[in-house]
């Protein structure tokens, strides 16, 4: 069952950036709000991914930090 559409995002655009959109979107016959839609929406997805991934980096990072420290230490007690 697909799940309700229930709110509306309104954005302004200059008359130029219309006709170029309604262009784009009448050669493939969709309508404006399924290719914004789409397009919105893979937008979002790509910067959560983004997102996920650079919060793995920042760990990976930390613990390469502490494993240098542990090297350092190791070789300042003459391990």
């Amino acid at each position: 069952m697909k799940e309700a559409r229930n709110h509306l995002v309104t954005f302004r655009l200059t008359e130029s950036e219309y006709r170029r959109l309604k262009a784009a979107c009448g050669a493939d016959r969709s309508s404006i709000s399924n290719v914004v839609r789409q397009n919105v929406l893979t937008w979002v997805d790509s910067a959560s991914e983004h997102s996920v991934l650079n919060d793995r980096l920042g760990q990976i990072a930390d613990r390469l930090g502490h494993l240098v420290e542990l090297l350092n230490e190791r070789e300042r007690s003459g391990g």
